[in-house]
């Protein structure tokens, strides 16, 4: 029954962090990070926000401004107050694109907003110094694939299995 943003959000983080005080602290730090980033960025509401502003913000977190940053022991408030105390690391970013996907997902699921965009999204970060397929290694045989040869196997039995006739127990 929330009428904006900042009631749907207080509503979302009530209902999905009712059980732990640490995940509704993650949970309203990422939103809130994101609702700031998209307002001072973009002059947009969450409510507002399209795929190709979920898509600017995941860049974001990668190398956050100096501006951005604040000390460790400066509450939300005061004017040295920042959303941010260091770089975030590779897994701090993903696990912040996820948390407000999941915020998204929810306040659509629930009819607040009329699209999600994140669903059109990829949001796996991955490593940038690293392409994830290129340490794959066709021939280790603790990968999770089927051999060439098992794989041809799993064919030809089927292959086999198609011609072969019907019976009543088998059927």
């Amino acid at each position: 029954n929330a009428d904006n943003d900042p009631d749907a959000v207080d509503t979302w983080l009530r209902v999905r962090t009712k059980h732990s005080k640490k995940t509704r602290a993650l949970y309203e730090r990422e939103i809130t990070r994101f609702r700031l980033w998209l307002w001072s960025a973009r002059r947009l509401a969450l409510s507002d926000a399209k795929v190709e502003d979920c898509e600017a913000y995941m860049d974001f977190p990668k190398a956050v401004p100096a501006s951005w940053m604040s000390g460790r022991n400066v509450a939300p408030g005061p004017p040295a107050w920042a959303p941010f105390r260091t770089q975030p690391t590779l897994r701090s970013q993903q696990l912040a694109i996820d948390i407000v996907a999941i915020a998204f997902a929810w306040l659509r699921g629930v009819g607040y907003l009329h699209m999600d965009p994140w669903l059109a999204i990829n949001r796996r970060l991955g490593d940038p110094d690293d392409d994830w397929d290129s340490d794959l290694d066709e021939d280790d045989p603790t990968t999770r694939a089927f051999t060439p040869e098992a794989w041809q196997a799993l064919l030809d039995q089927a292959a086999a299995d198609a011609n072969e006739p019907k019976t009543a127990a088998g059927a």
